[in-house]
């Protein structure tokens, strides 16, 4: 039967970046050595991707449909399962991934899928294939999710973790659009930055799972952390070489620091190679000797798990580490020059007013770390989920999962402090950057209008970076990051200033974020706000209408400061820059 592996577009804007699916390309190699004929369709580069997925299942007379991924990719995998049985109800469908794996018999009722293959897939699937295809007894395979005689779902006996990783063949990325998944980086992203002007980053896994069992933290996987050799490693990464043309590597392993003896053992045999890589860590691990040896083998920036400063909060995610080891490794980590990636995580059950302020104020006085401030996010399968259904804090499991898992209050403040908490956090990356660095010129691409080269000037080593291939939409971010080419840390440029445009969106969301601010400590009317403005020189507004709160403000702000636009919350459409009327300084050819 002809097999086809779909990967999901994981986001609707054209050449966005995204973190390869690399459990779809293991599931392929494992039918591939089983003799299954696989094909391969990325749905990541394409618009209008459910046409194309229709005209390939035509095309090709594909028989079997497998995708699979998060929780929060329910909505895409739902729409592709929908496709695929509309196109022909008899074509089989089996999803897979933490979506599955966490909320086995919800997830699969949400998606209408035949079968589902929870944690590790590899051995599952090629059983199932063997029973799906030849009409065995479908009872007998564990690890799965399958319908019984009267139509309802039934989850399998489980099945346990593949204990030597070494004994997997390696993923087969054989159709999965690798090329252009190299080729379409940039050196800008929302969530991480690179080394090159064209970095070609490629995913490869050293272990899987992690012992530690944070309570916002799910492991579709299995809970049994398992690393696989670093000779099999080695000949994976050779393969890939062979493959494709790769400047650097996204390693993933949640416990790469597990091991002293064998991080220095990777350094000797990775060095050779001159790649790039980037590599998570834990900070309780962490030393001088240590990091000198990863920068001089490639590593040029590392991702800590951080969550929080506070004690009481760190013991209660079960993260096992203190406030001193979390200084000392990012202090290390900086003066080693490797870039760094962190996030504090606010909400925590432990959560209230003074462990938000104690992590936020340390954050604000060390902002040179440049790390990120986000809200907990309650995913299914995670401790503080089944705390949430438990507590009656998510009502209907299945309405949480459609409405993309918010987040909801689980800490011991009441809502209006938690929003509070909200509305402090989105100001807080907007106010007072100490590491502003120098937008020094940003010139257009005319070979590529997409593109801009710009020039900065690095806050921390005052160096010079020329960077390329930046994306036009990218450039107009509110609070732009990139990483300097000299140190590997990271600045923040002030980009929309130079363009010119900081009035408009930027004081959009600063304003309106003001104003929830306002409103919810219920003081709006007590504030003069043509005071607040010549006091910070603000000289232009707009005012977005949150049901009764725009017109207030509008009324008290008409008659003191410049409105350049008015948007109404009821409407769909949102005030954005047009970049063709932002004028840019010059334009220059690519040289490449």
């Amino acid at each position: 039967m002809k097999i086809l592996i779909v990967v999901p577009k994981f986001n609707n804007e054209m050449r966005a970046q995204y973190n390869f699916p690399v459990g779809l390309a293991n599931i392929k190699g494992s039918l591939k050595e089983k003799g299954y004929e696989v094909m391969a369709l990325n749905l990541n580069h394409v618009s209008e991707e459910l046409s194309v997925l229709r005209q390939f299942i035509l095309e090709h007379g594909i028989e079997i449909v497998m995708t699979g991924g998060l929780t929060s990719h329910y909505h895409i995998l739902k729409d592709i399962f929908a496709v695929v049985k509309l196109l022909n109800e008899n074509i089989i469908t089996i999803g897979g991934g933490g979506g599955f794996t966490s909320e086995p018999i919800l997830f699969s009722e949400m998606t209408g899928v035949d079968y589902a293959c929870l944690g590790e897939g590899e051995i599952t699937i090629c059983e199932l294939m063997e029973v799906v295809i030849n009409r065995k007894d479908i009872t007998k395979v564990k690890g799965i999710v399958y319908k019984n005689k009267d139509g309802e779902y039934v989850k399998s006996q489980d099945r346990s973790v593949v204990e030597d990783l070494n004994n997997l063949p390696f993923p087969d990325y054989d159709g999965f659009d690798m090329d252009k998944y190299l080729e379409e980086q940039t050196p800008y992203d929302y969530y991480f930055t690179y080394i090159h002007d064209e970095p070609r980053m490629f995913p490869i896994f050293m272990g899987r799972s992690c012992p530690y069992q944070c309570n916002f933290c799910f492991h579709p996987l299995g809970n049994t952390y398992r690393q696989r050799s670093l000779d099999d490693f080695f000949l994976e990464l050779n393969d890939v070489l062979e493959k494709y043309q790769v400047n650097s590597l996204a390693i993933f392993d949640e416990l790469f620091s597990l091991e002293e003896k064998r991080i220095f053992e990777f350094c000797n045999r990775i060095k050779p190679y001159g790649l790039k890589w980037t590599v998570q860590m834990r900070v309780n691990i962490i030393n001088e000797k240590l990091l000198k040896s990863m920068k001089e083998a490639g590593c040029f920036n590392i991702s800590y798990g951080l969550e929080s400063i506070n004690v009481k909060v760190l013991k209660n995610m079960r993260k096992k580490i203190t406030k001193e080891e979390i200084e000392r490794a990012l202090e290390l980590t900086y003066q080693c020059g490797i870039g760094i990636q962190g996030n504090f995580i606010f909400g925590d059950e432990k959560e209230d007013m003074n462990t938000f302020s104690e992590t936020l104020n340390w954050w604000r006085s060390h902002r040179k770390y440049q790390i990120n401030l986000a809200f907990i996010e309650t995913y299914p399968g995670t401790q503080l989920y089944k705390n949430a259904v438990k507590k009656g804090l998510i009502k209907d499991r299945k309405k949480f999962i459609e409405a993309n898992c918010p987040v909801i209050n689980l800490t011991q403040e009441p809502d209006f402090v938690f929003k509070k908490m909200q509305t402090i956090v989105e100001l807080a990356e907007y106010h007072g950057d100490e590491t502003l660095g120098e937008v020094i010129n940003i010139c257009r691409n005319t070979d590529n209008p997409m593109f801009v080269e710009a020039n900065f000037k690095c806050y921390h080593c005052h160096e010079s970076n020329t960077i390329q291939r930046i994306l036009v939409k990218r450039i107009y971010s509110n609070h732009f990051k990139i990483c300097c080419r000299h140190c590997n840390q990271k600045s923040v440029y002030d980009t929309r200033a130079y363009l010119n445009v900081r009035d408009s969106e930027y004081k959009y969301k600063m304003y309106f974020l003001l104003l929830r601010q306002w409103k919810i400590s219920e003081r709006m009317e007590q504030v003069n706000f043509a005071e607040y403005f010549k006091k910070h020189n603000i000289i232009n507004v707009g005012v977005y209408y949150e049901q009764e709160i725009g017109s207030i403000f509008y009324e008290s702000i008409r008659n003191d400061i410049k409105i350049s636009f008015l948007i109404d919350s009821d409407v769909d459409s949102r005030y954005q820059p047009v970049e063709e009327n932002v004028p840019i300084n010059k334009t220059r050819k690519d040289k490449n």
